[in-house]
């Protein structure tokens, strides 16, 4: 939005909220497969989110229906929201056939677990500013396919931790598709979300703001002074006298500042 209706073309940094990587240490399946014994040996595809229309859901549940010959898929639906009635009818069949879950809204270390037991995280979502439960599905090593959202991708590392699809069923079921075919690519992407996970953390992401903020002082206190200097010297020093020989052009102030700081000081009443 910075960028593309407000044309601003300053440094931007993206901060995304650090998670508690405490949560993850040492989690497993087991807690999801006891709530939901039927879904252990499945396949599955999970999106965890609030239940309405700007989620997109409903294109992940046409997903389904051109994910071919894999019965031992199950889409996995949880939470709850004001278009949940609509999403399972529009799931029915699906639903009767087993390849579509809804749990519901599940408890915190539940909800965990069904990160863990997912083998993809699937995210169709236009609207999200950050989604935090991309990052859970990275910090828990579960790797994501998700539609193209310039608002979201940066913050993750496609190709790497994610797999980012044009906003079409046939496109997302068949990248999803390929990847439950190829254990080994399966693999390495999972490798990567455990990798990235540290960077993930309210540690890391405290250390960011802090050197962010550091970094904007810096250039503020660094620019302040500059144009102070440089007013000070326009007003008060003559250029010609200060550097004999000099023409109307413009002068490097930079040699200015070094040759006669103590002049430059004395005028703003101010240190470098």
């Amino acid at each position: 939005i910075l960028r593309d209706e407000y044309k601003y073309k300053g440094e931007l940094e993206t901060i995304p909220t650090g998670l508690e990587l405490s949560e993850f240490e040492g989690l497993t399946e087991e807690a999801f497969y006891l709530r939901f014994p039927t879904l252990r040996g499945k396949r599955v595809l999970l999106f965890a989110g609030r239940l309405g229309g700007e989620k997109n859901v409903s294109f992940l549940i046409r997903m389904m229906q051109e994910l071919h010959g894999r019965d031992d898929t199950v889409l996995v639906i949880a939470g709850t929201g004001k278009d949940q009635d609509q999403f399972k009818e529009e799931a029915a069949t699906l639903v009767e056939q087993g390849r579509v879950v809804f749990t519901g809204l599940l408890d915190r270390p539940v909800m965990l677990s069904a990160f863990k037991a997912a083998d993809l995280f699937v995210f169709a979502s236009k609207t999200d500013t950050q989604a935090l439960v991309l990052s859970e599905a990275v910090a828990a090593g579960t790797p994501i396919v998700m539609i193209d959202d310039p608002g979201l991708s940066p913050a993750l590392e496609e190709g790497k931790t994610a797999v980012v699809v044009p906003e079409h069923e046939q496109a997302f079921a068949s990248e999803v598709q390929r990847l439950l075919d190829d254990d080994a690519a399966l693999a390495a992407l999972s490798h990567n979300c455990e990798q990235l996970a540290p960077q993930l953390s309210m540690d890391f992401t405290v250390d960011t703001l802090i050197k962010t903020y550091e970094h904007v002082i810096e250039d503020h206190q660094s620019y302040s002074w500059r144009s102070r200097a440089r007013e000070a010297l326009a007003r008060d020093v003559d250029m010609k006298k200060l550097f004999p020989g000099i023409g109307k052009g413009r002068v490097n102030l930079m040699k200015a500042f070094k040759h006669t700081r103590k002049h430059v000081e004395d005028i703003t009443g101010e240190e470098e």
